[in-house]
């Protein structure tokens, strides 16, 4: 906000304008850059921000890693990890395979139930 009116959001009505930060005194790219310095960061990220700023409200402005929804499996497709559990499932009761082999059932799994061209993780 500050870098956009030169008055930070919490501004009491009548307070002055930061010298650095006025819209009157300095272009945008100027007032950008003070900011910058000021929270030791480049002015390419106080314009993005500033651009997520004005597309999504506050909201644009907070830290969207924080409210991220994740999974234990990343980003694997869901019929991988269920054909992996399954295999895994399988194999509880009996003794311990190799990793190789393990790899091998879960891809003849795939692409018996779906057909080549499942995406499988690397390594």
């Amino acid at each position: 906000m500050e870098v956009i009116t030169g008055l930070p959001p919490d501004a009491e009505p009548g307070t002055a304008k930061r010298l650095e930060c006025d819209p009157e005194l300095h272009p945008l790219g100027e007032r950008g850059q003070a900011k910058a310095s000021e929270l030791g960061t480049t002015s390419r990220t106080i314009r993005t921000r500033r651009a997520r700023y004005a597309a999504q409200g506050l909201w644009g402005s907070v830290d969207q890693r924080a409210v991220r929804e994740w999974q234990a499996t990343g980003r694997v497709d869901a019929r991988v990890v269920k054909a992996v559990q399954e295999a895994l499932d399988a194999e509880t009761n009996t003794s311990t395979g190799t990793r190789s082999r393990l790899i091998w059932k879960v891809t003849k799994s795939l692409e018996a139930e779906h057909g080549p061209g499942v995406p499988l993780p690397a390594g």
